[in-house]
């Protein structure tokens, strides 16, 4: 449905079969509001590997804007658009508190009903956010929180356990930055 193949040809650029996509996401499921938020995301996923910052930031902000409009919180998929939607808040110091607010929320959505693997990727921004803001023991303890997440739920025959071993390294070592920090 995404590309009229035809009209186009077998040459064309990847970047064209997304914009066309993208323009067609609306029209053709309009009725459908979490399918079309969940092709937004692909698509804002697809313009991110391509290096374009712009179009990925617009397709996710329209993921959380469905995404609100469907779900109260805490719901994982609203939890998810809001941890994607904080990657285009900028690193400027002005906008630490923008985006520390909107991953604490991602956060505490992700702790109150976690499905799935995120709930320790989430962790880590909110810890660097803190960090930033020179607050270390905050991020320490969410990174502690994290790091027992995944000894306790990655395990052997959890989805996450692929994941185990280079996860709680990244959050030990987290943890150890967040502890110099504090003295």
């Amino acid at each position: 449905w995404y590309n009229d193949a035809e009209a186009t040809g077998p040459d064309t650029p990847i970047r064209a079969v997304v914009a066309e996509a993208a323009t067609r996401v609306a029209r053709d499921f309009a009725a459908q509001a979490d399918l079309r938020a969940d092709l937004h995301h692909l698509l804002g996923d697809t313009y991110l590997a391509l290096g374009l910052g712009d179009e990925a930031r617009y397709h996710h902000r329209t993921v959380l804007a469905l995404r609100e409009s469907l779900y109260a919180a805490p719901h994982p998929k609203l939890a998810e658009a809001l941890y994607y939607a904080s990657w285009f808040v900028s690193d400027h110091p002005e906008d630490w508190a923008t985006r520390t607010g909107i991953l604490r929320r991602t956060y505490a959505m992700q702790r109150a009903r976690n499905e799935g693997n995120n709930f320790p990727f989430m962790a880590q921004p909110l810890a660097d956010a803190y960090l930033l803001a020179g607050r270390p023991a905050e991020a320490d303890s969410v990174l502690a929180e994290a790091l027992a997440f995944v000894t306790d739920a990655f395990v052997p025959g959890h989805d996450g356990y692929r994941y185990r071993q280079p996860v709680q390294a990244a959050l030990a070592r987290d943890r150890a930055v967040a502890h110099l920090d504090r003295d």
